[in-house]
């Protein structure tokens, strides 16, 4: 039912490392973020965090949307063709999927930490926050992608 397929999109080497470098810090620093919080570690962020209204949940609507933004540019916007729901496709971002898996995952564990609580609303930012910032990138990706089409167009023509 589903076909992976790549954009025409091709940076180059250093495009790529640099997209793949941002991709892994960021998710590293996540990682760091999950660490202290897990071991209730005295958080440079948290103050800031909690300052602010609903922190919490903007904090993972922004982390885990940015990562999927992130991740997504990084994986040059490999998407899953869906030959039920073609019009749905571009909005399967492999990227997307995997830091979804992962900040569920993350959010679930949560119920095995005993200084944790596990927050289904947590869980419903982290969805929104990638939803939206998979729409951003799909965005994005169409734009380079009729950009380069237009480019070769308009080649051809010289």
């Amino acid at each position: 039912m589903f076909h992976i397929e790549k954009n025409v999109i091709q940076p180059t080497i250093q495009e790529q490392v640099v997209k793949k470098t941002l991709a892994i810090g960021f998710f590293l620093f996540i990682c760091v973020l999950i660490y202290l919080a897990n071991t209730q570690t005295q958080n440079p962020v948290a103050p800031l965090v909690y300052a602010i209204p609903y922190g919490d949940k903007l904090g993972h609507f922004i982390l885990y949307g940015v990562l999927a933004l992130l991740v997504n540019f990084a994986t040059g916007f490999t998407h899953f063709r869906s030959l039920r729901f073609p019009s749905l496709s571009i909005y399967l971002q492999l990227g997307s999927i995997v830091v979804l898996s992962f900040a569920l995952a993350e959010e679930l564990s949560q119920a095995y930490f005993p200084l944790r609580t596990l927050d289904a609303f947590d869980a419903l930012f982290d969805v929104l926050g990638v939803g939206l910032f998979t729409w951003i990138s799909a965005a994005i990706a169409d734009l380079k992608k009729r950009q380069l089409i237009g480019g070769r167009n308009n080649d051809s023509i010289k």
